[in-house]
């Protein structure tokens, strides 16, 4: 297995377990919503990135499998880059609502 190829599972199974934590651990989400500040929805602000980071996560495996079984490393790691950043954009957008 390529070095790229252990990082993007890394990273990926890093926000599936960081979503699966915030929706299912009580004691972490109330430290989650301790902790934020300025939030009108705050239980709707943790359950959303919950559940973003696990959609995020979940395209990051996609990514991370294509490249395990392609030779083609530099084009992975830019369409798993480009996932990350776009997605990362797009939840910034969305979770002005909570704002």
């Amino acid at each position: 297995m390529k070095a790229t190829t252990v990082v993007m599972f890394v990273t990926s199974i890093f926000f599936i377990i960081f979503g699966i934590i915030a929706l299912s651990n009580k004691k972490f989400r109330e430290k989650m919503i301790s902790s934020t500040k300025n939030i009108r929805d705050k239980e709707g602000y943790i359950r959303f990135n919950a559940k973003y980071n696990i959609i995020i996560g979940s395209l990051g495996l996609i990514v991370a499998v294509v490249d395990n079984f392609t030779s083609e490393g530099k084009i992975t790691l830019v369409m798993f880059i480009g996932v990350m950043l776009g997605a990362s954009l797009m939840q910034s957008m969305k979770v002005k609502k909570y704002l």
